[in-house]
């Protein structure tokens, strides 16, 4: 063999070697490639980890917020259940209530209508003795008034003479 034919093998086996090098290179940056992506979805599954353990956080705290707001309410349906009548209560209730309606008198439309015949005849009779009443009164205040006006005149004619009196003696 030629060293021209060596040199070809040599050629051909660096070729080959070349070749083989960049497949690994090829493999190497996808390695690469692919280390970065795990490292940058690590970061990202760090970040949604802190998330996921604020929101766990503030899920528990919520869940005691509202089991103290069930155990309140659970501590007002009792006292409701507490202040609740039993059915026999209620019944008994009814039967009092029932009894005491059947115990009222009630009016009829008869008794209705005589009660107010009764009442207008009543408050006629009323008015009428009022009137009556009124007119003697009105008599009596008009004789008052006809003697007071009958006393003025007797005043101011007494006054009138009085002052003439004077008026003749103080001439004299």
């Amino acid at each position: 063999m030629s060293d021209i034919q060596k040199l070809h093998k040599v050629i051909e086996s660096l070729e080959e070697q070349s070749s083989k090098v960049n497949e690994f290179s090829g493999v190497l940056n996808a390695v690469n490639s692919a280390k970065s992506e795990i490292v940058s979805a690590r970061s990202e599954f760090a970040l949604l980890g802190d998330e996921y353990k604020k929101l766990v956080s503030q899920s528990s705290s919520r869940f005691d917020e509202y089991g103290q707001i069930l155990s309140g309410l659970e501590e007002r349906i009792t006292s409701i259940e507490e202040n609740l009548i039993t059915k026999d209560q209620f019944d008994v209730g009814v039967e009092k209530i029932l009894h005491q309606v059947s115990d009222l008198d009630f009016v009829t439309p008869e008794l209705l209508e005589a009660s107010m015949i009764s009442s207008e005849k009543n408050t006629a009779a009323l008015i009428s003795e009022n009137t009556n009443k009124l007119h003697d009164v009105l008599e009596k205040q008009q004789s008052t008034i006809e003697t007071l006006r009958s006393l003025m005149i007797v005043g101011t004619l007494t006054l009138g003479s009085i002052i003439a009196f004077l008026i003749v003696l103080a001439q004299v």
